[in-house]
């Protein structure tokens, strides 16, 4: 299902609960009319089947300093007010106890499992990192708990800003999540730091393989500024570091057989690619590791067999792994998720002046695949003078690594499509 708001407000920002929401089922034909989410409630959350069936957690806060609650819906029930189930903040009894200002989810444990951020009020001293627990079973209410902090001596909790979902990672019964220059564990009960340069740092990305976490992060030494990737296992709070670089990344999602793909670099370049980059891959467990020279990773595809309906892409391994490398890093190569060093196999190459990037994660092991250009100019400034101008244009190829080959998908210069990940 996918859900929609016909509202946008002035300024710009998301709809919240104060405008009215509607959902659409994928198996919907034309004759059935959108459901409407009961009079102030927006999905905020999306969950899986698992305990309970298939649906979205709620939240009525306005977004303008109006606390709200959480609700859990089913999703053939959205339209029917009488049965959405309040969540309770803390064990409170009543949801009226249960208001908060902001809630949203940074990842999932399992289907029934997740770890929140929620702040209780617009005057409260920061965020907090909550467990949210569906239950199924009538004679009991769905509960958000606030993790305990086992770091407190090391950690400026509650946190000053919400952390970023986009740099969390699911674990077999954890969630790894990166805030400034810390890792931190969370379970169902608490969290705790588990990793951490001594120099403040920004973080990058976060990978979490069958049981370590290889993450990056942007920090200093002896005033020399650097990003940093970082080894530490599931288990124990022992993590170092794997190697240091002017500029590192992934735009690999997931992981194979304990594999994680990562790329470092001198700098990103304007059209996507990198200065002499080398695409990485490391795997704990078996201790081993490789370098490719001129290469960086620029995707990667998933099997739909594979996926856990209450996961969505979070836990799908992935199959294959795309890279560029060569000359002007105008190839198109493919090996295997699990098997990175069995082979790697040429897709095709790029026409001169083109680079490429996928949309996101998708199912393969055909990818579609966004190949463009840029061209810089001038163009004359009105109140005199020259500005500086970016011509981007965009054609979109097939990468087909069964059968080796790169074709085009569409015959026409175009626009590049705005607002898509190109990751």
């Amino acid at each position: 299902a996918f859900v929609y708001n016909r509202d946008r407000r002035e300024d710009e920002t998301c709809p919240t609960s104060s405008e009215q929401w509607y959902q659409v089922q994928i198996s919907d034909n034309d004759t059935i009319p959108p459901s409407n989410f009961p009079e102030h409630h927006a999905p905020a959350i999306p969950l899986g089947e698992g305990e309970g069936d298939a649906g979205w957690l709620t939240f009525t806060g306005t977004g303008s300093g109006n606390s709200g609650d959480v609700y859990r819906v089913s999703l053939d029930d959205v339209q029917n007010e009488g049965d959405v189930i309040p969540v309770t903040l803390n064990g409170q009894p009543e949801p009226t106890d249960s208001k908060l200002a902001n809630f949203y989810l940074i990842q999932r444990i399992s289907a029934d499992s997740l770890i929140v951020a929620f702040q209780i009020d617009d005057n409260d001293e920061g965020f907090r990192l909550g467990h949210y627990q569906r239950t199924d079973n009538p004679q009991e209410d769905d509960a958000i708990t606030e993790l305990a902090n086992l770091s407190s001596d090391d950690l400026d909790y509650p946190f000053p800003f919400g952390p970023n979902p986009n740099l969390a990672a699911a674990g077999d019964d954890a969630v790894f999540l990166l805030f400034g220059n810390a890792l931190l564990k969370a379970t169902g009960n608490d969290f705790s730091l588990w990793d951490s340069t001594e120099e403040g740092g920004s973080p990058r990305f976060v990978i979490a393989t069958d049981n370590h976490i290889v993450w990056s992060l942007v920090t200093t030494e002896d005033e020399a500024v650097f990003q940093e990737v970082r080894l530490a296992p599931q288990n124990t709070p022992e993590g170092s570091a794997l190697i240091r670089s002017p500029y590192s990344e992934t735009r690999v999602r997931g992981t194979r057989d304990g594999w994680a793909y990562f790329t470092v670099a001198s700098e990103p370049r304007d059209d996507g690619s990198l200065d002499t980059p080398w695409a990485i891959g490391v795997n704990p467990d078996l201790e081993e590791g490789f370098a490719i020279e001129d290469a960086h990773w620029i995707g990667s595809s998933l099997h739909a067999d594979e996926l856990n309906s209450g996961f969505g892409l979070d836990r799908a391994p992935v199959t294959e792994v795309f890279l560029r490398r060569g000359e002007n890093l105008r190839e198109i190569a493919v090996t295997s998720g699990a098997d990175p060093q069995g082979g790697i196999a040429s897709v095709g190459t790029l026409d001169s002046g083109f680079t490429a990037a996928f949309m996101g994660a998708g199912f393969g092991p055909q990818r579609l695949l966004t190949v463009f250009s840029v061209t810089e100019g001038e163009i004359e400034d009105p109140e005199g003078g020259d500005l500086s101008s970016m011509d981007v244009k965009g054609r979109i190829y097939l990468a087909d690594p069964e059968n080796g080959m790169l074709t085009e998908a569409s015959t026409q210069d175009g626009s590049l499509v705005r607002g898509v990940s190109l990751f």
